[in-house]
């Protein structure tokens, strides 16, 4: 969300405002919240539900099943039970769980083609920082800043995951409390396994589950910091195997045209020399490159078929890597 940039007079789709105020018992407090989302141009946005969905304002069927969720014993007792997807179940105290699990095989993914935009960072989502960080030393609240885990494909594919861990570290140092990144992890606690995540930014009940255990062993003292985390995502990957995640890419328009910009995502610190072939759904094969250092090709968005990345050291030697990734 930090990365946004955004400033509270920017807020246009700020019907998640309203979202997080729905279970909240009707106050001062409330308002203030809503009050202080967006500026007074969006308030309809955040004060008045029917602005979220305004096609369905006048539709019986849904303002029946709206009425029927507002007088259930649920939701008057403040208590969560709503399941967007058929593979999630409510597991109580506000967590929705999901069986959902990411494909262990790489794969074709948007997510991770861009860098941490750090830059981008705004001064509204720090300021809003520091306001939680006094209000908790001022009721002696203990406060600890914690990254939770994400997919390796998404780690590797930022590529400069270095910099946002010092941007946070140097946050929380300014404001004397402690920050933890679990994405740090080594291998013997949470091995390199996508059955954890449901997508590439969340964790599924199995992933939730092992890393709440971690979490109260090191609370409790039962591991240490020094034995649960690497320094740096540098020295995490460097201590893996060399292994491609997948492709990621991105629909750049130039003109008339999109072009599907591609990146392979790999744990770049081997050293790694790609050759990269394209066999197209409609038959043939096309060689995009023989083994180099680049990791950039392009497509066409309607093209479909099975990239095949190989991989091998600069260093030399035979022992050379394959994946298939379907594009």
């Amino acid at each position: 969300m930090a990365e946004y940039g955004v400033v509270r007079e920017d807020r246009l789709g700020i019907w998640n405002a309203w979202l997080m105020t729905d279970y909240m018992h009707p106050s001062i407090k409330k308002y203030v919240y809503l009050l202080n989302a967006s500026n007074s141009e969006n308030y309809i946005n955040s004060f008045f539900v029917a602005r979220r969905s305004w096609k369905y304002l006048f539709h019986i069927e849904r303002t029946k099943s709206l009425l029927a969720d507002k007088v259930s014993k649920t939701y008057r007792d403040y208590e969560y039970d709503f399941v967007t997807y058929e593979e999630e179940h409510y597991a109580e105290k506000g967590y929705v769980a999901s069986d959902t699990k990411l494909s262990p095989d790489p794969y074709f993914s948007p997510v991770g083609y861009f860098p941490v935009n750090c830059a981008h960072i705004g001064e509204n989502w720090k300021n809003v920082i520091d306001k939680i960080i006094l209000y908790c030393k001022e009721k002696d609240v203990k406060l600890t800043l914690v990254s939770v885990p994400v997919s390796s494909f998404l780690n590797a594919g930022r590529t400069n995951y270095a910099e946002y861990i010092n941007y946070m570290n140097s946050l929380a140092h300014e404001s004397g409390i402690e920050y933890l990144d679990f994405n740090l992890m080594k291998e013997e606690y949470w091995p390199d396994a996508t059955a954890y995540f449901k997508d590439d930014d969340h964790l599924n009940k199995f992933g939730a589950e092992l890393l709440s255990e971690i979490y109260s062993d090191l609370i409790n003292e039962e591991i240490t910091r020094e034995e649960l985390f690497y320094h740096s995502m540098d020295e995490k990957f460097l201590n893996s195997d060399a292994t491609v995640y997948g492709v990621s890419y991105f629909d750049d328009m130039e003109g008339s045209e999109s072009i599907r910009r591609c990146k392979i995502v790999a744990n770049y610190m081997k050293d790694l020399l790609y050759k990269i072939t394209l066999l197209p759904s409609e038959g043939g094969e096309i060689e995009i490159q023989d083994y180099d250092r680049n990791i950039y090709f392009e497509l066409l968005p309607q093209d479909h078929g099975i990239c095949v990345v190989s991989c091998k050291s600069v260093m030399g030697g035979n022992d050379i890597s394959t994946y298939k990734i379907v594009y």
